[in-house]
């Protein structure tokens, strides 16, 4: 991409010293349902078991990091309904526990601020080649013991066992806009180039959606999500004509590089032009957007796999990425670490 100036902009991403490994909120449910004794496919089994053996010895002799990520609500919806929810919930946070040992990235929402404020930076001062650095969203282990075994008491995961039943219907909800959206993008005939540019510019659209609505309602429960970005532009770039001046800086290339508006951008216009949309979907792609570039190795779904391996992704930002269906490949890397 190129900047301002005409400028190639080049995004480097600078890992942890020790190689880092993200894993899906599906898989850390399938090893929770096996040390839970619950039924679960065969092949599915043996490998999420094994690779759960793999990634605590690797952890343990300091070979490997597996920060635990912000997948608490979507570990919820995967819950077994005849399951006790509470006990299913702090199987899958011990387990994440077992493998980061204390240690964690932020809040995806944190992260994409972090990204937001080092590229809005980079574009009022011309820089083209950015540099993010995985100690920017790592939060190491507050134990005296980095690599400590017994954590098994930490603080339970937070959050009320009672709303699952919002969480599915919200998730059933934007599903089923997404899938809309899908289908009439399909019957017109658009392509994954012309939805892409849409996925760009769906911050400003939807500023403009947000801020006309809450000039017809009064609404401004809306409204202060929007404006976080304002705030960080006046607070980076206080001298220039806010409202302006940032909705130039979203229309830059230095806005399209930011990792996470790339990844989530490009993910989402092929899923939206491509086969019906599966419901997990939606959030794979948040969780991919913000981990894909601080992390060495990532297990995704089969599916996502294969899209980030098409958009090539995971070239750009160094990370390896596989499906538990790679099990024995995994297997294979890892051993060489």
């Amino acid at each position: 991409m190129h900047g301002s100036r005409g400028n190639v902009i080049k995004v480097i991403s600078k890992k942890s010293a020790i190689p880092s490994l993200w894993i899906d909120t599906s898989i850390i449910s399938k090893i929770a349902r096996i040390q839970l004794g619950l039924p679960m496919n065969p092949q599915d089994m043996d490998r999420s078991g094994r690779l759960f053996e793999l990634l605590k010895n690797k952890t343990i002799s300091k070979k490997i990091l597996c920060p635990q990520g912000d997948q608490e609500e979507e570990i919820k919806l995967y819950i077994p309904s005849s399951y006790d929810h509470g006990q299913f919930l702090l199987k899958c946070h011990e387990i994440q526990l077992k493998l980061s040992h204390g240690s964690s990235f932020k809040h995806r929402k944190e992260i994409e601020a972090i990204q937001r404020q080092q590229f809005m930076s980079a574009f009022t001062k011309n820089i083209c080649n950015i540099e993010i650095d995985f100690l920017d969203v790592f939060i190491p282990s507050t134990k005296t013991e980095f690599f400590g075994t017994n954590l098994i008491n930490d603080i339970p995961p937070s959050g009320k066992m009672t709303d699952l039943s919002s969480l599915q219907a919200l998730k059933d909800s934007y599903y089923s806009l997404l899938e809309t959206a899908r289908q009439q993008n399909v019957a017109d005939g658009l392509t994954y180039e012309e939805e892409l540019i849409k996925e760009y510019q769906g911050l400003i659209q939807a500023t403009a959606v947000v801020f006309e609505n809450y000039q017809k309602t009064g609404d401004f429960s809306q409204v202060n999500h929007f404006l976080q970005p304002l705030k960080e532009w006046e607070n980076i770039n206080s001298d220039s004509d806010d409202i302006a001046g940032l909705r130039k800086f979203l229309f830059s290339e230095h806005y399209k590089s930011i990792p996470n508006v790339e990844i989530e951008s490009k993910l989402y216009a092929k899923i939206l032009t491509g086969p019906k949309i599966e419901i997990g979907d939606s959030m794979d792609i948040n969780h991919l957007a913000t981990m894909i570039p601080y992390n060495n190795f990532i297990i995704a779904d089969n599916k996502m796999k294969n899209l980030v391996i098409e958009l090539k992704i995971d070239k750009k930002y160094g990370a390896r990425i596989f499906s538990i269906k790679d099990y024995d490949e995994i297997e294979k890397v890892l051993s060489k670490i």
